[in-house]
This record gives structure tokens, C-alpha cells and sequence, in this order.
């Protein structure tokens, strides 16, 4: 079952849930406030796998870039989403 912003259209929501979701997990995992985790070094602790941690940075960055530069509204294209929830759904799966 898909979680409801899973289902968004709208990519600047999308990523925003998406990169909360990262870091959310993160802080859980290293026991520490969101504010505090440091997501770079966090994802080469917990994800050895390079292809792996590229795809879940990507996601950050996305958010980043939207927030931050502007053009975030619009349609995100199902394929981006099929692409990105099944990273999230890994990560999360594989390093808790």
C-alpha cells in the first residue's frame, strides 16, 4: 500500500516527503534529531552499496534544488516516482 504522498503529482511535495523520509529513517537509525544528522556521512555508514547511496543523494538533492532554486511546482512523471519510492522502500528495507 502506497503512503499517501507516494501518490502526489506534484514533485515539490513529493521530494520534500521524500527527503524527510531519508533523514527521518536516518535520525532513527543513529538515534539522533533530524536536525543533528549529517546525511552524507550517515548514508556511507549505512549504505555500502555506491550505486545505492548515489540514488538516495540524488533524492536530497532534488529537494534541495527545488526548494532552494525555484521551479519546483509542476507534474512529476510516474516513471520518476516508480523510480524514486522503490529506492526509498530499499533503503529502507535493507538498512535498519
Amino acid at each position: 500500500a502506497k503512503v499517501g504522498w507516494q501518490n502526489t503529482g506534484e514533485r515539490d511535495v513529493f521530494y520534500t516527503a521524500a527527503a524527510h523520509f531519508v533523514l527521518a529513517r536516518l535520525a532513527l537509525w543513529d538515534n539522533k534529531p533530524m536536525a543533528r544528522v549529517d546525511a552524507g556521512e550517515a548514508l556511507v555508514r549505512r549504505v555500502p552499496d555506491p550505486a545505492e547511496r548515489r540514488e538516495i543523494l540524488s533524492v536530497l538533492a532534488k529537494h534541495d534544488e527545488l526548494k532552494y532554486g525555484g521551479g519546483g511546482t509542476g507534474a512529476l512523471d510516474p516513471k520518476e516516482r516508480e523510480r524514486v519510492v522503490a529506492a526509498l522502500e530499499k533503503f529502507s528495507a535493507s538498512h535498519a
